[in-house]
């Protein structure tokens, strides 16, 4: 989600299950009928780009290194690029045994 004036723009990170109860809400729906997702539909439930970097830099979100080499190429083209890209993917985690 982004928030600005048309040049600067604040980032804001949601979980997908929170996007998806927020786009079945009535607080999705924009003036002309359209999907909105706002700072006031995220009800203060979201984090900061900020926030996610140092989840990142503190080693609780990140890929492991098959999946790093796999989208390595794609950060430094957009790095190169002054662009923003969002890479996103699901799989089952096993579950387990608690010792």
């Amino acid at each position: 989600c982004r928030d600005g004036n048309g040049e600067s723009h604040a980032s804001y990170v949601l979980s997908l299950e929170h996007l998806r109860r927020l786009l079945d809400s009535p607080e999705a729906i924009g003036p002309k009928g359209g999907i909105r997702v706002s700072v006031k539909g995220l009800a203060k439930v979201y984090l900061r780009e900020s926030d996610l970097l140092g989840l990142i830099q503190s080693g609780y979100v990140g890929t492991h290194g098959r999946e790093t080499e796999a989208i390595t190429p794609l950060i430094q083209a957009v790095a190169k690029g002054n662009r923003g890209v969002v890479i996103a993917w699901q799989h089952l985690l096993k579950k387990l045994p608690i010792p």
